[in-house]
Protein backbone atom coordinates (compact mmCIF):
# COMPACT_ATOMS: atom_id res chain seq x y z
CA UNK A 1 0.00 0.00 0.00
CA UNK A 2 1.30 3.44 -0.96
CA UNK A 3 1.67 5.86 1.96
CA UNK A 4 1.33 9.52 1.06
CA UNK A 5 2.61 12.75 2.49
CA UNK A 6 -0.07 15.48 2.31
CA UNK A 7 1.17 18.98 1.54
CA UNK A 8 -1.36 21.83 1.74
CA UNK A 9 -0.46 24.54 -0.80
CA UNK A 10 -1.85 27.99 -0.01
CA UNK A 11 -3.03 30.13 -2.91
CA UNK A 12 -4.75 33.12 -1.32
CA UNK A 13 -7.05 34.39 1.42
CA UNK A 14 -9.97 36.70 2.07
CA UNK A 15 -12.52 37.82 4.65
CA UNK A 16 -15.88 36.05 4.50
CA UNK A 17 -19.18 36.39 6.34
CA UNK A 18 -19.38 33.68 9.02
CA UNK A 19 -22.80 32.24 8.24
CA UNK A 20 -21.76 31.64 4.64
CA UNK A 21 -19.56 28.81 5.92
CA UNK A 22 -21.08 28.14 9.35
CA UNK A 23 -24.79 27.62 8.75
CA UNK A 24 -26.93 30.13 10.71
CA UNK A 25 -23.96 30.91 12.95
CA UNK A 26 -22.64 34.39 13.83
CA UNK A 27 -24.31 36.28 10.96
CA UNK A 28 -22.58 39.55 10.19
CA UNK A 29 -19.29 38.45 11.71
CA UNK A 30 -16.30 38.23 9.38
CA UNK A 31 -13.65 35.53 9.47
CA UNK A 32 -10.51 34.77 7.49
CA UNK A 33 -10.56 31.92 5.03
CA UNK A 34 -7.71 30.40 3.02
CA UNK A 35 -7.73 29.00 -0.51
CA UNK A 36 -5.65 25.87 -1.07
CA UNK A 37 -5.02 22.75 -3.05
CA UNK A 38 -3.33 19.63 -1.68
CA UNK A 39 -0.35 17.69 -2.99
CA UNK A 40 -0.31 13.97 -2.20
CA UNK A 41 3.18 12.55 -2.60
CA UNK A 42 4.30 8.93 -2.24
CA UNK A 43 7.45 7.15 -3.34
CA UNK A 44 5.65 6.11 -6.52
CA UNK A 45 3.70 9.16 -7.63
CA UNK A 46 2.24 12.60 -7.03
CA UNK A 47 -1.51 13.31 -7.04
CA UNK A 48 -3.28 16.64 -6.59
CA UNK A 49 -6.56 17.30 -4.84
CA UNK A 50 -8.28 20.29 -6.50
CA UNK A 51 -6.79 22.78 -8.91
CA UNK A 52 -6.94 25.96 -6.87
CA UNK A 53 -8.27 29.24 -8.19
CA UNK A 54 -7.52 30.98 -11.50
CA UNK A 55 -5.56 34.11 -10.78
CA UNK A 56 -7.67 36.39 -13.02
CA UNK A 57 -10.98 35.22 -11.58
CA UNK A 58 -9.61 35.42 -8.04
CA UNK A 59 -8.70 39.07 -8.56
CA UNK A 60 -12.11 39.81 -10.10
CA UNK A 61 -13.70 38.33 -6.98
CA UNK A 62 -11.62 40.52 -4.68
CA UNK A 63 -8.85 38.12 -3.64
CA UNK A 64 -5.84 40.41 -3.86
CA UNK A 65 -3.14 38.06 -2.57
CA UNK A 66 -3.83 35.19 -4.98
CA UNK A 67 -0.74 33.27 -6.12
CA UNK A 68 -0.40 31.62 -9.56
CA UNK A 69 -0.80 27.89 -9.11
CA UNK A 70 2.29 26.94 -11.10
CA UNK A 71 4.47 29.14 -8.90
CA UNK A 72 2.90 27.84 -5.70
CA UNK A 73 3.38 24.22 -6.78
CA UNK A 74 6.97 24.82 -7.84
CA UNK A 75 7.72 25.93 -4.28
CA UNK A 76 6.99 22.36 -3.13
CA UNK A 77 8.79 20.68 -6.01
CA UNK A 78 5.85 20.02 -8.35
CA UNK A 79 5.55 21.15 -11.96
CA UNK A 80 1.95 21.72 -13.03
CA UNK A 81 2.75 20.46 -16.52
CA UNK A 82 3.84 17.08 -15.09
CA UNK A 83 0.71 16.38 -13.03
CA UNK A 84 -1.25 13.49 -14.51
CA UNK A 85 -4.13 13.07 -12.05
CA UNK A 86 -6.18 15.59 -10.08
CA UNK A 87 -9.00 14.56 -7.77
CA UNK A 88 -11.66 17.30 -7.66
CA UNK A 89 -13.66 17.53 -4.45
CA UNK A 90 -16.32 19.48 -6.39
CA UNK A 91 -16.58 21.89 -9.31
CA UNK A 92 -16.94 25.28 -7.62
CA UNK A 93 -14.76 27.94 -9.20
CA UNK A 94 -12.11 28.04 -6.46
CA UNK A 95 -11.60 24.27 -6.41
CA UNK A 96 -11.79 23.25 -10.06
CA UNK A 97 -11.64 26.16 -12.50
CA UNK A 98 -7.86 26.14 -12.78
CA UNK A 99 -8.06 22.86 -14.69
CA UNK A 100 -6.45 24.31 -17.81
CA UNK A 101 -3.24 24.89 -15.79
CA UNK A 102 -2.72 21.09 -15.89
CA UNK A 103 -2.40 20.13 -19.57
CA UNK A 104 -1.66 16.41 -18.93
CA UNK A 105 -4.03 15.74 -16.07
CA UNK A 106 -7.05 13.49 -15.85
CA UNK A 107 -9.68 14.88 -13.47
CA UNK A 108 -11.49 12.51 -11.10
CA UNK A 109 -15.02 13.79 -10.50
CA UNK A 110 -18.41 12.40 -9.56
CA UNK A 111 -20.68 11.91 -12.58
CA UNK A 112 -23.51 13.72 -10.79
CA UNK A 113 -21.25 16.73 -10.20
CA UNK A 114 -20.49 17.20 -13.89
CA UNK A 115 -24.15 16.64 -14.81
CA UNK A 116 -25.15 19.36 -12.33
CA UNK A 117 -23.31 21.94 -14.46
CA UNK A 118 -26.06 21.56 -17.08
CA UNK A 119 -28.92 22.08 -14.64
CA UNK A 120 -31.25 25.06 -15.16
CA UNK A 121 -30.54 25.81 -11.49
CA UNK A 122 -27.18 27.22 -12.57
CA UNK A 123 -29.12 30.32 -13.66
CA UNK A 124 -30.07 30.97 -10.03
CA UNK A 125 -27.68 33.39 -8.35
CA UNK A 126 -27.75 31.29 -5.19
CA UNK A 127 -26.22 28.42 -7.20
CA UNK A 128 -24.39 29.92 -10.16
CA UNK A 129 -22.42 32.50 -8.18
CA UNK A 130 -20.15 29.73 -6.87
CA UNK A 131 -19.21 28.47 -10.33
CA UNK A 132 -16.92 29.94 -12.94
CA UNK A 133 -18.59 32.00 -15.65
CA UNK A 134 -16.79 29.75 -18.16
CA UNK A 135 -18.44 26.38 -17.56
CA UNK A 136 -17.74 25.45 -21.17
CA UNK A 137 -14.16 24.59 -20.22
CA UNK A 138 -15.43 21.56 -18.30
CA UNK A 139 -17.54 20.35 -21.21
CA UNK A 140 -14.54 20.71 -23.52
CA UNK A 141 -12.34 18.73 -21.13
CA UNK A 142 -15.00 16.04 -20.93
CA UNK A 143 -15.27 15.87 -24.72
CA UNK A 144 -11.50 15.33 -24.89
CA UNK A 145 -11.66 12.42 -22.44
CA UNK A 146 -10.00 14.33 -19.63
CA UNK A 147 -12.55 13.42 -16.95
CA UNK A 148 -12.65 10.15 -15.03
CA UNK A 149 -16.28 10.16 -13.91
CA UNK A 150 -17.29 7.99 -10.98
CA UNK A 151 -20.79 6.87 -9.95
CA UNK A 152 -20.05 6.82 -6.22
CA UNK A 153 -17.19 5.67 -4.00
CA UNK A 154 -14.01 4.83 -5.90
CA UNK A 155 -10.31 4.15 -5.52
CA UNK A 156 -8.76 6.01 -8.46
CA UNK A 157 -5.20 5.40 -7.27
CA UNK A 158 -3.71 2.93 -4.82
CA UNK A 159 -3.88 4.41 -1.32
CA UNK A 160 -6.51 7.02 -2.23
CA UNK A 161 -10.29 6.63 -1.98
CA UNK A 162 -13.01 9.08 -2.97
CA UNK A 163 -16.35 8.98 -1.13
CA UNK A 164 -19.38 10.83 -2.50
CA UNK A 165 -21.05 12.76 0.33
CA UNK A 166 -23.10 15.44 -1.46
CA UNK A 167 -24.48 18.22 0.71
CA UNK A 168 -22.42 21.19 -0.39
CA UNK A 169 -22.94 20.27 -4.05
CA UNK A 170 -24.69 17.18 -5.49
CA UNK A 171 -21.39 15.41 -6.18
CA UNK A 172 -19.13 16.72 -3.43
CA UNK A 173 -16.62 14.06 -2.48
CA UNK A 174 -14.16 13.64 0.33
CA UNK A 175 -10.76 12.06 -0.23
CA UNK A 176 -9.36 9.40 2.10
CA UNK A 177 -5.58 9.15 1.94
CA UNK A 178 -3.33 6.50 3.44
CA UNK A 179 -0.42 8.09 5.30
CA UNK A 180 2.32 6.72 7.53
CA UNK A 181 0.29 7.86 10.56
CA UNK A 182 -2.96 6.28 9.34
CA UNK A 183 -5.88 7.48 7.24
CA UNK A 184 -6.32 11.20 6.60
CA UNK A 185 -9.35 12.89 5.07
CA UNK A 186 -9.37 15.90 2.76
CA UNK A 187 -12.89 17.24 3.08
CA UNK A 188 -13.15 19.87 0.37
CA UNK A 189 -16.07 22.13 1.24
CA UNK A 190 -18.14 19.31 2.67
CA UNK A 191 -16.41 20.62 5.81
CA UNK A 192 -15.00 24.08 5.08
CA UNK A 193 -13.65 24.99 8.53
CA UNK A 194 -12.31 23.12 11.53
CA UNK A 195 -15.11 24.60 13.62
CA UNK A 196 -17.68 22.98 11.32
CA UNK A 197 -16.29 19.58 12.25
CA UNK A 198 -15.69 20.23 15.94
CA UNK A 199 -19.19 21.62 16.54
CA UNK A 200 -20.98 19.70 13.75
CA UNK A 201 -22.19 22.88 12.04
CA UNK A 202 -22.95 22.26 8.35
CA UNK A 203 -21.61 24.48 5.61
CA UNK A 204 -23.87 27.47 5.04
CA UNK A 205 -23.54 26.86 1.29
CA UNK A 206 -25.36 23.63 0.53
CA UNK A 207 -27.72 21.95 -1.89
CA UNK A 208 -28.92 19.31 0.59
CA UNK A 209 -28.91 20.15 4.30
CA UNK A 210 -29.42 16.54 5.44
CA UNK A 211 -26.35 15.39 3.51
CA UNK A 212 -24.39 18.42 4.74
CA UNK A 213 -25.06 17.32 8.32
CA UNK A 214 -24.56 13.59 7.68
CA UNK A 215 -20.98 14.10 6.51
CA UNK A 216 -19.69 14.45 10.09
CA UNK A 217 -20.71 10.90 11.04
CA UNK A 218 -19.36 9.57 7.75
CA UNK A 219 -15.95 11.09 8.45
CA UNK A 220 -15.84 9.93 12.07
CA UNK A 221 -16.61 6.35 11.00
CA UNK A 222 -13.48 6.45 8.85
CA UNK A 223 -11.50 7.04 12.07
CA UNK A 224 -8.98 9.42 10.49
CA UNK A 225 -5.95 10.66 12.37
CA UNK A 226 -6.23 14.09 10.77
CA UNK A 227 -8.54 16.01 8.47
CA UNK A 228 -7.77 18.82 6.06
CA UNK A 229 -10.78 21.12 5.81
CA UNK A 230 -11.52 23.28 2.79
CA UNK A 231 -10.77 26.83 3.94
CA UNK A 232 -9.63 26.98 7.57
CA UNK A 233 -6.65 29.24 8.39
CA UNK A 234 -5.15 26.19 10.12
CA UNK A 235 -4.20 23.75 7.38
CA UNK A 236 -5.07 20.60 9.34
CA UNK A 237 -7.08 19.37 12.31
CA UNK A 238 -5.79 16.48 14.42
CA UNK A 239 -8.73 14.18 15.12
CA UNK A 240 -7.04 11.49 17.19
CA UNK A 241 -3.62 10.84 18.58
CA UNK A 242 -1.48 8.18 16.97
CA UNK A 243 0.00 5.62 19.32
CA UNK A 244 3.79 5.66 18.97
CA UNK A 245 5.25 2.31 18.03
CA UNK A 246 7.48 0.74 20.65
CA UNK A 247 11.05 0.69 19.46
CA UNK A 248 12.93 -2.53 19.93
CA UNK A 249 9.87 -4.42 21.17
CA UNK A 250 11.13 -7.64 19.62
CA UNK A 251 12.75 -9.90 22.18
CA UNK A 252 10.88 -8.34 25.13
CA UNK A 253 8.16 -10.12 27.06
Amino acid sequence: MSAYEIIPVELGSRQAESSLLLYLTDPGRELTIKYRLWVLRSRKRTVLVDTGLPIDEAQERGIRDAVPVDRALRSVGVEAADVDIVVLTHLHWDHASNATAFPRATFVTQQVELTWLGSPMQKSKSVGRFYSADLERFHQLHARGRFQLTPGDESPVEGIQTICVGGHTPGSQIVVVETEAGPAVITGDAVPLNRNFNEEIPNGIHINLVDAISVFDKIRKLDPTVIFTGHDPESQLLVRAVEPQLAGKEGHS
